[in-house]
């Protein structure tokens, strides 16, 4: 076996950032382990009610009309129930009028009142790593899914921390997950991560033999058409260009 390091080569980070002028928020300690909702109430100034569901808008549904986004997010309701539900039952964080042709935003948190509680999640609540006044890190384990599925909805990091990632980590890959709660935020670390000034580094175990200590991959990536996991990612010559950094750690 052998361990490797990769790095997203990046650009120098950008002057700006917006957790340099952090508004008054209850602190958190770092190794705090964070139940489900509480990361909302703490962050974005609310008090989590159980009998209301929140969806944060990912950037996979960014421009996404909102009826179709509670489609997705609510695969059990008709779409003549989410129709009805929009006209009385459903309300967007940042205090827009909810309409059935609203584009959404990266950012948005859409909230839908409904009789019954938000299921339970069937994994630990995750570890805050770091956090800022509308932001966090937690250290997401390998298993658990960072945005909501149809398969199992409600059993994921985002319907759960009722916050939206800022980006993705792949369902059973471990590591630091940062998660915003303002949509003013999630536009500044969106642009950061477009921008390439966020560096990323994974570690990985790889079988086989790597030639080199030191290497790097210059290969555009996009959605691997031949997987039957939906979002994951490969090398595709239509992708966006990506450039990696991969050195090896140690050799077994």
């Amino acid at each position: 076996m052998i361990f490797v390091s990769s790095s997203v080569v990046s650009t120098p980070p950008a002057p700006w950032c917006p957790y340099r002028q952090p508004r008054a928020a209850t602190e958190l300690h770092p190794s705090t382990s964070l139940p489900s909702h509480s990361i909302a109430a703490r962050v974005l100034g609310v008090t989590a009610q159980p009998e209301v569901e929140a969806y944060a808008v990912t950037e996979a549904y960014r421009g996404a009309r909102l009826d179709r986004f509670l489609q997705a997010m609510l695969p059990r309701m008709s779409r003549a129930a989410i129709q009805q539900a929009i006209g009385c039952r459903v309300r967007l964080a940042s205090g827009s009028a909810a309409k059935a042709a609203r584009r959404l935003v990266v950012g948005e948190v859409v909230t839908i009142a409904v009789t019954v509680p938000v299921a339970a999640a069937t994994f630990a609540a995750p570890k805050a790593l770091a956090r800022g006044a509308f932001w966090i890190v937690v250290d997401k384990p390998a298993g658990v899914r960072c945005t909501p599925s149809s398969r199992d909805p409600g059993n994921d990091l985002t319907t759960q921390l009722c916050m939206a990632p800022a980006h993705r980590l792949d369902r059973f890959t471990s590591g630091c997950l940062l998660l915003t709660g303002e949509r003013g935020t999630a536009r500044a670390f969106d642009l950061a991560f477009r921008s390439h000034s966020i560096t990323k580094t994974y570690v990985a175990v790889v079988e086989g033999r790597v030639l080199r200590d030191q290497f790097a991959i210059d290969a555009p990536l996009g959605r691997d058409p031949r997987s039957r996991i939906h979002g994951k990612v490969g090398v595709d010559a239509a992708g966006v260009a990506a450039s990696t950094w991969v050195e090896v750690l140690a050799r077994a």
